[in-house]
């Protein structure tokens, strides 16, 4: 029974030995660092539209805040319709520290039957601090169709994400 002992008393001083051993050849490395988070803010503002009539109007403007991966729906707004084309131009500016994509899909409206809403952000990436410039929606009243003077309201709904 002592050589038992004898030997378990050997080998747990074995033990400690290679852990003290193996603890002067390791080295640690510490690395301290602040890490920022990209800033998200997406600005979707228009001028002036094009009318058919100097008396109809065009206003427009996102009814809630763009945020990543939230749909911010445009809402358009024609007021002292008349039939014809108006082009809506839309600039969308990236004031965020990362790039972002944006993309559009489909109109909801209250324009008459047989009018037309082409155009819009087509899905891009934008890099940080840039501006797309480029985007005209154009909305097409038919003659048949418009009231004269009514208002007339769609809405088309953007995406933008993070766009890396």
């Amino acid at each position: 029974m002592k050589k038992i002992g004898l030997i378990i008393l050997v080998v747990l001083l074995a033990l400690g030995i290679i852990g003290v051993g193996y603890a002067a050849w390791t080295q640690s490395l510490q690395v301290n660092g602040t890490v920022n988070p990209g800033t998200f803010n997406v600005k979707i503002v228009g001028s002036a539209a094009t009318t058919p009539a100097t008396y109809s109007t065009v206003t427009y403007g996102s009814t809630a805040g763009v945020n990543d991966g939230n749909n911010a729906p445009l809402s358009v707004t024609i007021d002292y319709a008349v039939p014809g084309t108006y082009l809506i131009p839309l600039k969308i500016t990236n004031n965020s520290t990362i790039p972002v994509a944006i993309a559009y899909a489909g109109i909801s409206n209250t324009l008459p039957a047989g009018s037309a809403v082409t155009g819009g952000p087509i899905a891009t990436t934008l890099a940080a601090g840039a501006n797309d410039s480029g985007t005209t929606l154009t909305v097409t009243l038919p003659d048949t169709m418009v009231k004269t003077g009514g208002t007339y309201t769609f809405t088309v709904p953007i995406s933008v994400t993070q766009g890396n």
